[in-house]
């Protein structure tokens, strides 16, 4: 969820159709969400249960299948199947593994200043 939208709370669901992204969270993490969510994410604001929240969200969607992403147990999902009629479940796949193996060069020159920083470390440490 950090990867795609930013938001690194403890609790949320991140919706995402064809044309459009939404984070599910509840009050404590509402300022917090605004605060980091691109433009291309809606923030939802979960006031029942997650199944009601997302049976509302689906409507307005074109989306009839969701996945779950590792965090989430087979139960969780066989619960919100018995309560999402017409909706497909699936285990989630690797998906966002997938893009996050593909790095962009800004990603690129991150990831080479923190290998320069731990070579620095470690030099400094064996002079020590």
């Amino acid at each position: 969820m950090a990867y795609l939208c930013g938001f690194r709370g403890s609790y949320g669901h991140l919706l995402i159709d064809e044309r459009e992204a939404f984070l599910i969270t509840d009050s404590r993490y509402e300022e917090y969400a605004r605060s980091v969510l691109p433009e291309s994410v809606a923030f939802v604001l979960q006031k029942r249960d997650i199944s009601h929240t997302l049976r509302d969200l689906l409507k307005r969607t074109s989306e009839k299948t969701l996945r779950g992403g590792p965090q989430h147990e087979p139960g969780r999902l066989e619960t919100l199947k018995n309560s999402l009629t017409g909706v497909r479940l699936r285990a989630g796949g690797d998906e966002v593994n997938s893009l996050r193996m593909i790095k962009e060069g800004e990603e690129i020159e991150l990831l080479r200043k923190a290998v320069r920083i731990a070579d620095d470390c470690f030099a400094h440490l064996l002079d020590w």
